[in-house]
């Protein structure tokens, strides 16, 4: 990475790393690598709903995590989910290297105790981040964070603009609605005032929320965002 160029963070939704997906959502990072430092945050709410102990209640759309979720997290997350997209990466020619925040502790959270094991993340180390694009790598991070001596399960959009922030990147969350839906449409851009709007009538709901309010903070931060279904498709620009 070239002192002064601007990197890309994209955050992967756990639909979009399905079989049916993965390889295309692949094969866009890797082009993207290619000319830009690139840093993927994924998720993997969808593969872990599928587990008949994982907790099923949310609020504003973070999972509540207790004990067993939180190990059943780790499990869904850093097991089958990342391995498929680390090999579609592999495939597709990207230079994919799988962390975590436990890694070298390097996503501090505080503990949201009401929600259990759930973090807000306070810091990011970006230094760290940047041994790996200095050296053209692409960082493929999981949305675990420590808080304290805790492990703490991190919404992956929150986790993915912290990054954003601490690496003064773009910021792109990819998700299969293509963007925000307003009555049906993509909108083509949302300001921070249309977001509560939308939020308040019930328009938008589940995991778009945190999208919208990460995506409004990051904006008002200075950084370009946008939601969409792919790299290289306009979906909606997310605007202070």
């Amino acid at each position: 990475m070239k002192n002064g160029e601007k990197p890309v963070v994209v955050k992967i939704g756990g639909e979009l790393l399905e079989e049916k997906y993965v390889d295309g959502t692949a094969g866009d990072c890797a082009k993207l690598a290619a000319v830009k430092p690139l840093v993927i945050v994924h998720g993997g709410g969808k593969q872990l709903n599928r587990e008949a102990t994982a907790s099923k209640e949310f609020f504003n759309g973070l999972r509540v995590t207790d004990l067993q979720t939180i190990a059943l997290a780790q499990q869904v997350f850093l097991g089958p989910t990342k391995t498929r997209l680390m090999l579609a990466l592999l495939k597709a020619g990207c230079k994919p290297v799988g962390l975590s925040g436990r890694d070298n502790a390097f996503v501090k959270c505080t503990k949201i105790e009401s929600l259990g094991f759930v973090g807000k993340v306070e810091s990011v180390d970006s230094a760290f981040l940047r041994l790996f694009l200095s050296n053209g790598f692409t960082p493929v991070v999981t949305p675990l964070g420590i808080a304290g001596s805790a492990l703490v399960n991190v919404n992956a959009d929150e986790l993915a603009a912290s990054i954003a922030n601490a690496l003064n990147a773009s910021l792109v969350f990819l998700t299969p609605t293509g963007g925000v839906l307003v009555n049906g449409i993509v909108a083509r851009s949302v300001s921070a005032n249309q977001a509560d709007e939308l939020v308040k009538k019930g328009m938008v709901s589940g995991g778009m929320i945190p999208k919208l309010l990460n995506g409004i903070a990051a904006a008002k931060s200075g950084l370009k965002v946008s939601i969409s279904e792919n790299l290289f498709e306009a979906g909606t620009e997310v605007k202070a």
